[in-house]
Order: C-alpha cells, then structure tokens, then sequence
C-alpha cells in the first residue's frame, strides 16, 4: 500500500459488496472494501497466494488454475442475494479492470497506472502477473456504460486493452496478497464519453440509385491500414484494432474496426473530429483532399473506383454472383432455399450459450515452455529442404510419450513439452516417406523418448501412405480420426507429413480454402491439433513463407505458424509472424544439431541463454553503479540508469525491468528498492 494510505480510511473507502467462498459457490455473503483491502495488506491468503504463484512458476496457467479457482472472491460492483447478473442488489459505484499478462512491465505499469485520479486502489493480481485496478464508477449509469468509459480511459491514457469479461457486473475478483497495494480515498469518478456520432459530409456528389460509388467501392477494398500508416498513424499493439495519431508518441487515438468497417476517432487528430465515426473513405477526404468530399469523390474515380468495377459482395439473391439460364432458375432458387435453411439451423445450433459454454481449448504443445498447440486448431511447421522438419514431428510425438510417463534418462525432445495425451490417440499421416523410411523415423521416435523400439504405446498410430492420391489422402483422414475416436478416449494430436499431398493444386485458392477449412473443422470436431508440415519457397530470394495458396492459407487459419531455419549445421525452430499466443524469437527457439554418435539430433543451448549470461553480467555491474549501496524511489532509479549509460527513459525502463526479472534487485517497502544482493556478497 502507498505511504500515504498504510491505515484504510473509513468513510470514502467504506463500500459494501458481496464475496463467495470460490468459484464454484453461488452463495454470497456482505463485506466491506477496506476489510478486504486490509487482508490482502496484511497477508490473510499470503500462504494460498503463494501456492498459486510457485505453481504458475513451474507449469503456467494450466497448472496454477485448479489453485486460483479455490481462493475467495468478491464481486466489487455490489451486493447480490447470489452470483449473478440477476442477482444485483445494490451497484457498489466500483468497477474491477484486469490488466493480464504484463509481465517484466508489471512493476512500471503500475507506478503509471495509480497516478491516475479515477484509480481507487490496485494491487497484484494471484498469479503474480497481472493487475486488478478498482476505480470509481456511477452506480446508477448502466454497468455496461462503466466497462466502456473504462475501456476507454485505459485505451486513450495507457494504450492498454482490459478483460472484456470486466463487462460482466458479477465478475469475481480472486483475493490476493500484496504489501504494496495502493489505495487513494480521493479518487474521482470515471468520465463518460459521449456516444459516438456518425460522421456525415455535406455537399457530396449524387448518384443514380443502384449505381456502385467511388466511395462505396474505396471502403470495401482500400487496405485502410496501410493507408493510415501511408499518412504517420502507428498501430497501438498488434491487433490492428487501436491506433496512435502522428505526433504521439504513446496511447490510442482511434480504433479501426471495432465499430465495423469504421475509425473511431477518440481525440482530435489532423482534421478528424472527436469521438466521430468515420468510414475510410471519409478519411481519405479529409487527408488527402483537405475535407472536400466532391474533389475526394472524383479523385477516387479518376483511381478506378466507382461503378467501373463490380462489388466486392455478390448479390444476395445469388450466393455465387452467377446467373443461371432460365430453365434452371427456379430449381436453382429452391435448392437455395433448401440449403439456406439448413445452414441456419446450423447456425442457431453453434450459439454460444454462457449458461452452457463449449470446453476450453485444451493446451496440447509447449515450445521452449511457449503455449503453441491447443486442441481445435491448427499449427503450421514450414521449412526449406534438410531443415528437419520431420525430426520435429518426431521430437512432439516423443513429447506426447513422455508426458504419458514414458521415456528413461536418455530423453531429447528439442525443447517441445506436451500435455499428457491421456488415453487419447496421436495419429501420424507420413504422405513424404516410403513405408521403411517411415518406420525408421518412428524407430529413432522412441529413442528419442527414452523407449526401445518394441515399447510403442498403443495410442501412437502411424500411416505410411506416400503415393495416396490428394482425393483419397482428403476421404481417408476423417475416416481415420473417427476410427481413432471408436478405439480410444479421443484424439490428441494429429500429424499430417506433407500437407501439399492432400492438393491437387497448391497454387489453386479454392483448393487451398477448402482443403484449410476441412483440416480445422476436424480438428474442432475431434477436439485435437492438427499439425501440418508444409515446404517454404525455396529460391535464394525467396523468404521462408510457405509455398503457393496453400502455404498462405494455411498461415491465416493456423494457430501457430513455426519456421525451421538453418543456420550452418544449427537448426533454429522459432515462430515470430502469425502466433495467435505469444512469438517464440528466433533466439529463444530450440536449437539442435546432427550427433553421429547418437544417430539423431541433438539439442544445443539456445542463442538466447548464450547472449543472456553477458546481459546479466552487464546488468549487475549497471546496478552496482546506480545505487553504490543506497535505496531509491522507482522515479529515481531510471533517471540514475538514463544519465549512467546516456539511453533513452523508455530503454531505461526495460533495463530495469530485466534486473528486477533476474532478481538483481528488490523492493524493500515504503515504495524503495535496493540491490538484492551485492557482487561481494554474490562472491562470498
């Protein structure tokens, strides 16, 4: 807690609101929000926080959850008669944002969260790794309303986007432990935007009713990102969806997309209105044409656009946009019909239902202790020739082996962790090798796992079917998963080892569209991954993108797109560009070379550790430097680390976080931090 809150007022800080014993309790019981500030100062659940946070050390989120859900929680935005949105008794005037995932940035973004006046306390969240900030709100707007003028403060001041889930007023907020909780009685109410306002021009040309637009035709095919950065406009993270004007340096701007097809514009940036909602052709009209919207609409025509090209979206009447001979229309028009009902049974049976969620995507593969594989999606192994790219597949079945309780002392899985398969099946599809080489591969498979070659677990199926045609390899796979499903509890993973066989053209975008929406339906339907190996270009020029329609399809419906890469007799497995989790950077990637003696690859040290032992090293002698024995104020460690070494306050700060990361130094409470321990200590 700050200095200046160590005893809880009474009064400004005596909300009432309801907490429930876990997360599996309904039933809710009254407390008061500075008792429950006090405890989680004071170490009340210090011993269950710390269970939680040693098994988020050693296994993640998965491991830590079964912990987490077991803790009290209490439902900051009122009281309830039970727990649920239906339950709301009385709206407490608090709102609870979370902040995840913040990680060597946790410490610094607080010290900038709680400067904030509408901040009414923050502290640690029980994993150690996120945020829970509570601000005042008005209880009696909407709460739906207060999540947005939230969502919008954190967007606009600290480019941050908060849990979605906050929207809910039920949400829980896990109880935690944090001596350096802050709290201020005097914070001030969240402002509210106004709504926003379509923006609407005046004097714009008219045109014959039917007729395609230049304007109509710019918004469905401009790739408006590239125009806004054409014109200094910076994306804020990697979504796409929140943007930075020219001239700022930090925070949000806009959003695109988020109103559909629009840019929401939160502040005044270069002519476009505040909290106005702009279509991209609008924008084009005041950037290019200084807001004259005829001169824009003409511009655009002289460009192509207009009734010159034919729209993007068919006509509604004709799914295909292809008209049929009249003989045909009317057995054409039932069939629609038909098949449009269908579909919409379909649809309205895939709803999701909050009261009855579909299961959670299970995490099947780790890389580096990276989360790159869950069940229901796909994930993308590419490579150039001689880059191992079966080896791989080979080290992640020998990870699902090892998981099961499998393998001895002489275990090699490059670096890939699996979930434990649990009775589920691992199918490989080997279109690449003939049946001996296949059965070579799986022969150093279970070497890999430590296993003799007749110790295959009865789970792991292998199909050598190099000289399958594309149409019978498409009908054989879900035969083949639903056959898995009969004989087992399930599907685990499945591998397919050539996935350019299964096209007839690589190069066809309808081939390629359908064959990568089949391969992810399966891997819905069976709840597994899919992993597919597919070849990169392989002319000097070329990059490591997977070849043809096929390769780019699949990095759009891939979960995880891998890059094998050689670097001398070193292969490099990382996956920077198209990670739905978080990037594994070529230099953290697993790293393995050829070993003659073992008869396989081996793994090496990664480049990152290498480079890691200098950074510390420099860290440690920064820190010596810095504070020469004394405490100081976060405020006043980055201004010594800025003139010690001549960088800027942003390069400042991410010194700082490292030293905190390798634990060169601590904090040691009235908001001061000091070395954790010296070089002669370290040394003695």
């Amino acid at each position: 807690m700050s200095e200046a809150n160590a005893e809880l007022p009474a009064g400004p800080m005596d909300f009432e609101f309801s907490m429930v014993a876990s997360v599996k309790s309904t039933e809710t019981t009254p407390c008061r929000f500075r008792e429950t500030l006090a405890k989680i100062v004071g170490g009340a659940y210090e011993s269950e926080i710390h269970a939680v946070r040693a098994a988020y050390a050693a296994g993640g989120k998965e491991a830590a959850d079964g912990l987490k859900k077991r803790l009290p929680a209490f439902l900051p935005s009122g009281t309830f008669s039970h727990r649920s949105a239906k339950g709301l008794v009385k709206h407490s005037g608090l709102i609870c944002v979370d902040l995840d995932g913040l990680g060597d940035a946790l410490e610094g973004m607080r010290d900038l969260v709680v400067g904030d006046e509408h901040v009414l306390a923050a502290f640690i969240s029980p994993t150690g790794t996120g945020l829970k900030v509570i601000l005042r709100c008005d209880p009696l707007r909407p709460h739906a309303e207060s999540f947005e003028a939230a969502k919008l403060l954190f967007l606009e001041r600290f480019g941050l986007e908060i849990d979605e889930a906050c929207k809910d007023v039920s949400r829980l907020c896990f109880v935690s432990h944090d001596p350096d909780l802050f709290s201020a009685e005097d914070a001030t109410c969240l402002p509210y935007p106004a709504a926003p306002v379509e923006f609407a021009p005046t004097g714009q040309t008219t045109y014959p009713a039917g007729e395609l637009t230049p304007g109509d035709d710019y918004d469905q095919h401009v790739d408006f990102p590239a125009f806004l950065m054409e014109h200094g406009w910076k994306p804020a993270g990697r979504s796409g969806k929140y943007w930075t004007r020219p001239g700022k340096e930090r925070g949000v701007s806009a959003s695109w997309n988020v109103v559909p097809g629009r840019l929401y514009v939160f502040s005044d940036a270069a002519g476009l209105e505040p909290n106005h909602v702009y279509r991209p052709w609008h924008v084009f009209a005041v950037l290019e044409c200084g807001g004259d919207f005829s001169r824009a609409a003409a511009e655009l025509r002289r460009q192509g656009f207009g009734s010159s090209r034919p729209s993007k979206a068919p006509a509604v009447s004709d799914p295909a946009g292809i008209e049929p001979p009249p003989d045909q229309r009317d057995a054409k028009a039932v069939k629609s019909q038909v098949d449009a009902a269908a579909l919409l049974a379909r649809a309205w049976a895939a709803e999701i239902d909050p009261t009855s969620p579909p299961p959670a995507d299970r995490p099947v593969f780790y890389i580096n202790n990276h989360l790159a594989g869950t069940s229901s999606n796909i994930m993308a192994v590419s490579g150039r020739a001689k880059t191992a790219k079966t080896t791989v597949l080979g080290a992640m079945q020998a990870a699902c082996i090892v998981a099961d309780g499998g393998g001895g002392e002489d275990v090699d899985t490059l670096g890939i962790r699996s979930a434990p398969p649990a009775g589920r099946a691992v199918i490989v599809i080997d279109t690449e090798q003939s049946p001996a080489h296949a059965a070579e591969q799986l022969r150093r498979t279970l070497m890999r796992a430590g296993l003799p070659p007749e110790s295959k677990p009865d789970w792991l199926h292998v199909f050598p079917l190099a000289g399958w045609s594309a149409r019978e390899l498409s009908a054989v796979l879900p035969a083949i998963l639903n056959d898995g499903l009969v004989r087992h509890d399930g599907i685990h993973a499945v591998f397919i080892d050539g996935g350019a066989d299964f096209a007839n053209d690589v190069n066809s975008p309808e081939e390629a569209a359908t064959l990568c929406t089949a391969w992810h339906a399966l891997a819905i339907q069976y709840q597994c991954v899919i992993v597919v190996i597919i070849h990169s270009n392989e002319s000097r020029q070329a990059d490591d993108i997977a070849r043809g329609w096929l390769g780019k399809q699949l990095r759009r419906k891939a979960e995880s797109n891998l890059t094998l890469k050689r670097d001398g007799d070193v292969i490099i497995l990382y996956g920077e560009d198209g990670q739905r989790h978080a990037p594994i950077l070529e230099k953290d990637g697993p790293r393995f070379a050829w070993d003659n003696a073992s008869g396989m690859h081996r793994s090496i040290e990664t480049l990152g550790s290498v480079r890691e032992g200098a950074q510390v090293a420099e860290l440690r002698e920064l820190a010596e430097e810095v504070f020469a024995g004394d405490r100081m104020r976060y405020a006043d460690v980055i201004d010594k680390i800025e003139k010690a070494r001549r960088i800027a306050h942003k390069t400042a700060e991410k010194r700082f976080s490292a030293m905190r990361k390798h634990k060169i130094i601590r904090k040691e409470g009235l908001g001061l931090w000091g070395l954790a321990v010296t070089v002669e200590q370290e040394a003695a």
